[in-house]
């Protein structure tokens, strides 16, 4: 049975609990991600597994070897629990041993799937100062043991932060029960929690904030999760024009970085031609694209996993530059027509970069 806590008492018997100068520092396991949430490891902010987009949350501490190894669009490895996951999360292991970053379903097909802070019934925990953190679902992956003890209610409940820095970006509740931690996220005074990145990526668009979280749900529909908290529009499908996160009683409006037209591209329609222009030979297509490159180098992996691909950096080609020639049809003797040149950096478990050329005419090179 889901019951709602008495949490405005709450954050009051926290901030009184101890000087913070005096609470000890938490394990190294404990988060060193606080505040918006930046990738560690090979993938962005986004990622895409067999069609299904995911969004990074944070940064936890897991077993990756125990985890069933995937791969998302880009070749790269990322990993899933093997058994019933609440969050339906995958991972991406980071630079430290034990850590990797987690990412949530957006579920983008399946709208109407419970968003982890959909599947708890508690209020928003509220400070004197007017702080207000709100539900954003169970935590599987974090136990008191790599999180802070910051204070505990008259009804046997403890709080845990991250670390004893304030002001805390997210707070833990346990009832000393077997029961994952309750997970709390606060809000900025812009509106978006504060672990969510600006701009917010959603539906492989970028958005920025359109204003405070003083927005309305009225008129729109559920259309997928952004981290924990549900993701709203006018309109069911992508692309979209304006979003809304709900989190708690708050709902807070974004708009797309890059113009949409309400979803629909619209098409240019001709003219028809007149007798003497249909004498004339047709004019060719100004239509153009542009040609993107990636250029990865790392050891080859001889592991017997078909999955897998390579592991580790080739720090000697960090700091240098691979120039490829792009040439007009299918043969290599094609007349060159652009160069682009792609810097090689380190990035993730890899040395890489990516590079983009001018716009060319539509054809094939």
């Amino acid at each position: 049975m889901r019951y709602r806590r008495p949490l405005t008492f709450l954050l009051i018997a926290v901030m009184a609990w101890i000087p913070i100068w005096q609470v000890g520092a938490a394990s190294a396991l404990a988060l060193a991600q606080s505040g918006q949430a930046t990738p560690t490891g090979a993938s962005g902010t986004e990622l895409v597994v067999d069609g299904e987009r995911y969004l990074l949350d944070r940064q936890v501490p897991i077993n990756i070897g125990a985890l069933e190894e995937l791969t998302d669009e880009a070749g790269n490895p990322v990993y899933a629990k093997p058994d019933d996951d609440p969050l339906g999360a995958l991972y991406v292991p980071a630079g430290e041993d034990g850590q990797a970053d987690r990412y949530l379903p957006q579920y983008l097909d399946a709208p109407d799937t419970e968003c982890p802070s959909e599947t708890v019934d508690a209020g928003n925990i509220e400070a004197d100062d007017g702080t207000v953190y709100v539900p954003a679902g169970p935590e599987p992956d974090l136990t008191a043991d790599v999180l802070t003890e910051i204070g505990s209610t008259g009804e046997g409940q403890t709080i845990y932060a991250a670390s004893a820095d304030q002001p805390f970006d997210e707070l833990f509740a346990s009832d000393g029960g077997d029961a994952d931690l309750l997970r709390y996220i606060r809000l900025t005074e812009e509106g978006p929690p504060a672990t969510l990145p600006t701009p917010q990526s959603f539906a492989g668009q970028e958005f920025d904030v359109a204003g405070g979280g003083d927005g309305s749900a009225e008129g729109l529909t559920k259309v997928g999760c952004i981290g924990p908290f549900p993701a709203l529009a006018e309109q069911g499908e992508a692309p979209f024009a304006t979003i809304s996160l709900q989190a708690g009683d708050q709902v807070v409006q974004y708009e797309a970085t890059e113009a949409v037209d309400g979803g629909q591209t619209e098409e240019a329609t001709e003219p028809a031609p007149t007798a003497a222009e249909e004498t004339q030979p047709a004019i060719q297509s100004t239509d153009t694209g542009t040609i993107t490159i990636q250029k990865r180098f790392c050891e080859v992996d001889e592991s017997d996993n078909e999955n897998a691909n390579c592991t580790g950096r080739i720090q000697e080609a960090e700091g240098t530059t691979v120039t490829f020639e792009v040439r007009e049809g299918t043969e290599i003797e094609g007349d060159t027509v652009q160069a682009i040149e792609v810097e090689i950096g380190e990035q993730g478990g890899g040395s890489q970069g990516e590079s983009t050329g001018e716009e060319l005419p539509l054809g094939t090179y």
